[in-house]
């Protein structure tokens, strides 16, 4: 899933759990549980889902939001509404802290049913789920998958053109994953300029030199960072190689 501005491009996935929540949301349902691996943009879909359906709603991120928000104030804050959307997202946080906090988030989504609101579950880890006291209260699911390849294809052709082989390197990257591993591609011409020893002047342009033994001119980080905002630096066009270096770099980290 991939946002461009104001334009939101959905894999097929993500195409079938906005469908889902959805039917959720007009359906006789209480809660739904929305699971898949890190990067799959399950947090991004159901903001996007809010901002679509529902101009007022609560999304209360576990990790960040409940060891630092009174429980108080987030009971308030659920009793000033009725028959709303209430995401809890990152809720494998209660597999483990003290057992205190989990409770406390079952008596805060007890208030959430007496108030008839519609729960959205959001976790990387379902099967954390399954060590909780007490069931959460969903009674549907749905599962965000990696990016089917035709959909890397895609991404890779809009951002990369030269470089569409990549597809069928990336079988297990999510889509944030991919997204990162473009923006390093994207970048790496810079980096190279940044990281240059020396450079040759040539008719008023400078371009890089690897000759460290003689180097043809030294520039400063500052003066290199402003001859590229003025067009003065010759940006190299990377190479398969260069693509295929910083794949396996990532892949080692």
């Amino acid at each position: 899933m991939i946002q461009t501005g104001l334009n939101i491009v959905l894999e097929d996935s993500a195409k079938e759990t906005l469908e889902q929540l959805n039917k959720f949301k007009e359906g006789p349902y209480n809660g739904i549980l929305i699971s898949g691996r890190p990067g799959t943009g399950k947090t991004f879909l159901c903001k996007y889902f809010a901002q679509l359906n529902d101009s007022c709603h609560l999304f209360f991120n576990c990790v960040n939001e409940f060891p630092n928000l009174a429980a108080s104030q987030m009971e308030e804050l659920i009793k000033q509404q009725r028959k709303k959307l209430v995401f809890f997202d990152d809720l494998e946080y209660f597999s483990f802290v003290q057992q205190e906090k989990y409770y406390k988030l079952m008596e805060i989504i007890k208030i959430c049913q007496e108030q008839e609101h519609k729960l959205i579950f959001i976790t990387q880890s379902p099967d954390k789920l399954e060590l909780f006291p007490q069931k959460l209260p969903y009674d549907r699911a749905t599962v965000l998958q990696l990016p089917e390849k035709k959909f890397r294809e895609q991404i890779i052709t809009n951002n990369l053109p030269s470089f569409k082989f990549l597809s069928g390197l990336t079988d297990s990257y999510s889509v944030s994953d991919l997204m990162v591993l473009i923006q390093d591609i994207q970048m790496e011409p810079f980096k190279m300029i940044i990281n240059c020893p020396s450079f040759e002047l040539i008719e008023g342009k400078y371009y890089p030199s690897q000759d460290v033994k003689d180097p043809k001119v030294l520039l400063s980080y500052d003066e290199k960072l402003r001859f590229l905002q003025e067009g003065k630096i010759q940006i190299q066009e990377l190479e398969e190689k260069d693509v295929r270096r910083i794949l396996n770099e990532r892949k080692r980290i």
